[in-house]
């Protein structure tokens, strides 16, 4: 039996260099944030479209996302404001929104389904407390016996 020729370890890129080294300096970003990044640093003024064929080449996913990522990391754009989370009062908006007429009605159908609920639960406590009472008035002819 004869034993498998060793393939030589394949040669590593100008990339692969560069993406180790960028990935030391900026851990956790994806690969094409990186690739954004190079390519930023060499030529500021690059965009999307100047590197998408030499991104695809590599075989790196690529979007306008990666660059804008790429771009903050680097300094060159402010990140993005995010929408004000309604449950966390912090990021709320200091002036409430205007209410709509849809809003009223949505109010409206909210309350009136919880009227609703409150009614039926009021009224199964009531049979509950008189089938209470029959229970215990027939206890104690029970225990009077």
């Amino acid at each position: 039996m004869s034993e498998p020729a060793q393939q030589p370890a394949p040669e590593r890129t100008d990339w692969d260099n560069h993406r180790a080294r960028l990935s030391a300096q900026f851990p956790g970003q994806k690969e094409s944030v990186l690739f954004c990044v190079s390519k930023l640093q060499a030529e500021p003024s690059a965009g999307l479209a100047d590197f998408r064929d030499e991104a695809a080449a590599l075989g790196i996913p690529m979007a306008g996302r990666a660059l804008h990522s790429a771009k903050v990391l680097l300094g060159m754009a402010q990140t993005k404001p995010r929408r004000p989370n309604k449950l966390n009062p912090a990021n709320a908006p200091t002036q409430p929104a205007p209410r709509t007429h849809a809003d009223d009605v949505i109010e409206d159908q909210v309350l009136s389904a919880v009227r609703q609920i409150q009614s039926a639960a009021s009224a199964e406590a009531d049979r509950m407390r008189a089938a209470i009472r029959e229970a215990i008035v027939i206890l104690q002819k029970a225990l009077e016996s």
